[in-house]
């Protein structure tokens, strides 16, 4: 993964397969996606263990498959956030990645959301 998606407008809805499983709507705080193909990738390039986080919670399992789609429902809005870009803020603010996990973890009962 290179970037995860904020929906400026517009919305959009998360697909497993064939099932729809949720949506992500323009102008909320959870108006983004893609967050777990980075965090997996992250954790891939750095290890299976960040020192300075011990007590962080491991993203799902590396692979290649991507486990939800996205589809839009409205016209959207987009803004990319390059892995470089989200890496770069997470440097000056490492608590955004932090957010990040927490939220794609409540997100996904099943913890594989991508």
């Amino acid at each position: 993964a290179d970037a995860m998606w904020i929906v400026v407008q517009g919305s959009l809805m998360q697909i497993r397969g064939e099932v729809v499983i949720g949506s992500v709507h323009g102008g909320t705080s959870e108006a983004y996606f893609g967050e777990w193909a980075l965090l997996r990738e992250q954790q891939k390039n750095k290890g299976r263990h960040d020192e300075k986080e011990p007590h962080a919670r491991e993203p799902p399992p590396k692979g290649g498959r991507r486990q939800v789609s996205v589809r839009t429902v409205t016209p959207c809005e987009l803004w990319e956030l390059s892995a470089e870009n989200l890496e770069a803020i997470v440097a000056v603010n490492p608590s955004v990645k932090a957010a990040l996990e927490r939220e794609a973890h409540a997100r996904s009962p099943d913890e594989a959301h991508s």
